[in-house]
């Protein structure tokens, strides 16, 4: 599990899952903001989240545009990301422990990126 810390009461991982490259925002110019934009596809956004998700590191810093929110929802329901209580991996022929930290990391994730949605939509 990737180091974690306490941020204002919300256990976070030292690591956030940072949203530029997801979304279009090179800081270089508008031709590779534009080519970020049509490369990053909601599929590939989610293979991306997944691994991290594997590492532990399950907080996404970034706007709460509906790409990024579809990503982070496949993401989390699929089953390589190990998270999902109804996942293909959550059956009965993983041990209860597993199933149960899983639904730990399905929550932590969703609570986490929902309370980072939440701070940056804040006025």
């Amino acid at each position: 599990m990737f180091p974690r810390t306490l941020v204002g009461g919300v256990s976070l991982p030292r690591m956030l899952i940072g949203t530029n490259w997801f979304l279009g925002f090179s800081h270089t110019s508008l031709a590779k903001d534009r080519f970020i934009r049509e490369f990053q596809t909601r599929e590939r956004i989610a293979d991306t989240l997944e691994v991290f998700l594997k590492a532990g590191i399950d907080a996404v810093m970034g706007m709460p545009t509906p790409l990024l929110r579809e990503a982070a929802d496949d993401a989390n329901s699929a089953p390589a990301a190990s998270c999902c209580p109804s996942s293909p991996r959550s059956s009965t022929s993983v041990p209860a422990e597993r199933r149960t930290r899983n639904r730990r990391r399905c929550s932590t994730f969703v609570a986490n990126t929902a309370r980072f949605f939440a701070c940056r939509t804040k006025p």
